[in-house]
């Protein structure tokens, strides 16, 4: 599978159409895989980030440096999204990753997994 099959630019950068196409899906199902590897081996919540990156490895581990410009490439905003869906798709796992919430307004609130909110200190809830 080549980097454009994977991850393309024709796409756009639209989170939900992309996670729809089959390199979309492919990536999704890898990335629920591996969270419920880290679940069931007692983790009660992980990094997005640290499975995103498990996947870049096994797929650099795969095709090697001559892959060259088909290296595997996600864009590391998705990361957060890539939690959520995985949350909403498999509902044992929600509360797994920590993600903050999604308003009009880009804020430092947390939500952890027991669903407590966590803002800054002075931030007012709206």
């Amino acid at each position: 599978m080549t980097q454009g099959e994977l991850f393309s630019e024709s796409v756009g950068t639209d989170f939900d159409t992309w996670v729809h196409t089959p390199a979309g899906r492919e990536i999704a199902n890898n990335f629920i895989r591996l969270a419920w590897q880290m679940r069931n081996r007692g983790f009660s919540t992980y990094s997005g980030w640290a499975i995103v990156n498990t996947i870049r490895w096994h797929f650099d581990l795969e095709h090697g440096p001559e892959a060259g410009e088909t290296r595997f490439k996600i864009n590391n905003n998705w990361i957060a999204s890539l939690s959520r869906f995985a949350m909403e798709r498999e509902p044992k796992l929600k509360g797994f990753f920590r993600v903050r919430e999604m308003g009009k307004k880009k804020s430092k609130v947390i939500v952890v997994p027991n669903g407590t909110v966590i803002r800054p200190t002075g931030q007012k809830e709206e």
